[in-house]
């Protein structure tokens, strides 16, 4: 008569409790070997990561140590260095104009005045004989009622009209 209680003694197990004992031995592992290479897994993933990072850390102070070198170097040139390689550059570009156009039989001063549209060639022609005639200031009462009087004059204009009428009168 088997009233459903277990007799047994204490320590022995049955067939059914050693297979699920040996089912829950067998995931443990099978989760801890799985857990294991999940997390070598993120430990690669990481340390790749970090050599990434390394790597662009190496490439930005190698970059920032490149531009310290070009802003010395452009500390140490002369405060007019851009406008003389300008001017070199020029020289350089124009001696090269000139060398074609002679070995292609024109006069190169020519052929570059031809470029110049008239405006541009009125205003520096006005320019050149400002610099011409530059106004030296006080220098002595002379100079300066001579000045003054070339000046009125020049603003003066005559009417003809009137002139040719008092020469009649007269």
């Amino acid at each position: 008569m088997d009233t459903g209680e277990d007799h047994r003694e204490p320590g022995t197990s049955t067939e059914e409790e050693a297979t699920t004992t040996t089912a829950e031995v067998d995931s443990t592992t099978a989760s801890s070997s799985s857990q294991s290479t999940a997390a070598k897994a993120l430990h690669a993933q990481r340390m790749k990561k970090l050599r990434e990072l390394h790597a662009k850390r190496n490439e930005a102070r190698n970059l920032n140590h490149r531009d310290v070198v070009e802003e010395d170097h452009q500390r140490k040139l002369p405060k007019n260095w851009e406008a003389r390689r300008e001017r070199m550059e020029w020289k350089v570009n124009d001696d090269e104009k000139r060398k074609e156009a002679e070995e292609q039989g024109y006069d190169y001063d020519r052929l570059k005045v031809l470029e110049v549209s008239a405006a541009e060639a009125s205003s520096r022609d006005m320019r050149k004989r400002k610099k011409q005639n530059p106004d030296l200031g006080f220098s002595t009462f002379e100079d300066s009622s001579i000045r003054q009087y070339t000046s009125l004059t020049k603003q003066i204009k005559p009417d003809f009209e009137q002139y040719e009428k008092q020469k009649a009168e007269l």
